[in-house]
């Protein structure tokens, strides 16, 4: 559950299709996601959410008296980083990029949709793991998934039938060295690792070397 979720009394789990807005809440220095025009009830996003923003994202500077900075990115996966020190904030972005930024950074007022919710274990409403892997794949999206199961061995016959070009096994964080990269409609191409360097690379094809 997102951290931010826990300090304010009004709370509800995120769903698909669900218009969120940026915000400070009331009595506190924390930022999260509300839903527009409910300012005051928190929406509590799982990491692996795959979140879609109206516009380039804004964040505050890592230098407070710089202005503010566009990211140039408008698709993102909620993470939580930094688990190890329970005095820090851990609700974080992730992008395509690779860049990592805390909500707590983000530029209040900015507008986002929840397009894919994290895949754990069966949803509610699927019958059977089947069902569940059929729910999960059901979306035009597919940047990021996350499966739990009782065992190793079972989380990975799920995830290979998720249809998402990242897939982390029983809370498992990203590795650099693998490449990073959506399907569907959540990108083309790779960052990171050996195919995230192949996008710099150019193919030339030389004819003749062993003509007559």
């Amino acid at each position: 559950m997102c951290d931010y979720s826990l300090q304010h009394v009004a709370t509800r789990a995120a769903k698909v299709g669900d218009s969120l807005i940026t915000t400070k809440f009331n009595n506190s220095i924390t930022r999260g996601f509300a839903e527009v025009g409910e300012p005051n009830v928190a929406v509590c996003i799982l990491p692996g959410t795959e979140l879609a923003f109206e516009r380039d994202v804004e964040c505050d500077h890592a230098l407070g008296f710089f202005p503010t900075r566009k990211l140039r990115e408008r698709v993102a996966r909620f993470r939580q980083i930094n688990m190890d020190n329970p005095y820090e904030h851990h609700d974080a972005l992730e992008f395509p990029s690779g860049q990592v930024v805390l909500l707590t950074r983000l530029c209040e007022g900015q507008h986002a949709t929840v397009l894919q919710l994290p895949a754990s274990g069966v949803p509610e409403g699927a019958k059977d793991e089947a069902e569940a892997v059929k729910i999960a794949n059901d979306t035009p999206y597919g940047l990021a998934g996350y499966v739990t199961a009782g065992t190793v061995e079972r989380a990975r016959k799920v995830a290979r039938q998720i249809r998402a070009g990242n897939v982390n096994l029983q809370g498992q964080p990203n590795d650099r060295t693998a490449p990073f990269g959506g399907y569907k409609q959540s990108g083309n191409g790779r960052e990171w690792g050996k195919y995230g360097l192949e996008e710099y690379l150019e193919v030339k094809a030389v004819a003749g070397y062993n003509a007559a």
